[in-house]
């Protein structure tokens, strides 16, 4: 192995990766400035398979220049090693806002846990962003339930207050797309995998509140716009989504939930394929012309 000389270290010291950033590099920054914490399953759905191969190495340039953080998750319960995430520090979100040329942030987290959870989520991004593009549309929004803080205390980004009493709901997610008619449609995203049990009781006791915001407008004020919002509950077992079906049908003599049902896997796999619904027939998420 060459043995590291003193020019060689200056010249790793100076290296700036906004003036010397590799396809690959781009490619891992926007992802990150996309779903805000990803984990390299997630940057290999968003960036296509080819990418595992620089992976490992552009990641690990990132982070030792502190354009990226890394953290490790809480191992699984059955024993192993959880995969690590990835998100953008305030020097990686100024690159990436040079990039892609648009401000972007860098998200505040307090913890990495649930990480099936976290990756979940991000994987519905993917797909969702995948959808958008099979529309001809594109993806305009994609907000973190847990990408905000306040100065005193912790607020969801997500939140949406409804009613009189200052209840508020906070999907995992709240995704913007934009289609060909170049009007935003507003989804709010909810990742279950049912406490590992295929158990839908955290779902299910959304039904209230997601029946008053839907009422409300509180989707459509958030991103301010008049377009009618879909409900997305992505699971992570197909027993788990019969349940949650089976749990909401019929909720207090309500009908025509605009909700819109799929496993994880099989939306990753086919993101354009058929929703299931509430009290109506599986349909695609959007109506062709």
């Amino acid at each position: 192995m060459p043995r590291k000389t003193a020019a060689t270290r200056k010249k790793a010291a100076s290296w700036n990766p906004i003036d010397s950033l590799t396809p690959q590099d781009i490619g891992f920054l926007t992802t990150l400035a996309r779903y805000r914490v990803v984990t390299k399953r997630v940057f290999e759905e968003d960036y296509g398979p080819h990418s595992k191969d620089h992976f490992s190495e552009r990641a690990r340039t990132l982070v030792h220049f502190k354009y990226v953080e890394r953290k490790a998750s809480h191992p699984i319960p059955a024993g192993g090693k959880a995969p690590a995430f990835y998100w953008l520090t305030p020097k990686g979100a100024k690159a990436a806002s040079i990039q892609m040329g648009e401000e972007v942030t860098a998200p505040r987290l307090r913890q990495t846990g649930q990480w099936q959870h976290r990756e979940g989520i991000a994987r519905v991004g993917v797909a969702v962003r995948k959808l958008a593009l099979g529309y001809g549309g594109e993806l305009n929004r994609f907000v973190l339930e847990s990408d905000a803080e306040e100065k005193k205390g912790f607020k969801r980004a997500t939140t949406l207050p409804y009613g009189n009493s200052g209840k508020a709901l906070a999907p995992d997610a709240l995704i913007g797309i934009t289609l060909p008619d170049g009007q935003l449609r507003p989804l709010a995203v909810e990742f279950e995998n049912g406490a590992n049990r295929d158990n839908p009781q955290n779902v299910l006791s959304k039904r209230d509140a997601y029946l008053e915001v839907l009422t409300s407008g509180g989707i459509q004020g958030f991103f301010g716009t008049s377009k009618a919002p879909r409900v997305l509950i992505v699971c992570a077992t197909e027993t788990l989504m019969r349940k949650t079906i089976e749990g909401w049908r019929g909720y207090k003599g309500e009908t025509g939930w605009p909700i819109y049902l799929q496993t994880l896997d099989a939306l990753a796999s086919d993101p354009m394929a058929n929703w299931f619904r509430i009290d109506r027939p599986a349909c695609p998420l959007f109506a062709t012309q």
